[in-house]
């Protein structure tokens, strides 16, 4: 597994675990698409979203909890 589809694995995965309710969540908080766009953006690269997609296109979705229902 390539650096670059860890990290989009571990946005992806992990999002549903984030505080979304309180001031600063509300203030600061980015959807896992929106990271890895500023990825992107930061390391002036498209692995990470080239990543996400195959990803995506690999599974058929990117959320874990969305290939629990499709078994």
């Amino acid at each position: 597994m390539s650096a670059f589809r860890y990290i989009v694995n571990f946005i992806q995965t992990s999002h549903n675990y984030e505080m979304k309710r309180g001031l600063l969540a509300k203030m600061f908080y980015l959807t896992p698409a929106e990271r890895i766009q500023r990825l992107d953006e930061v390391f002036d690269t498209t692995q990470f979203s080239e990543e996400a997609l195959s990803l995506v296109s690999d599974n058929g979705s990117a959320h874990p909890e969305d290939q629990k229902e499709q078994r």
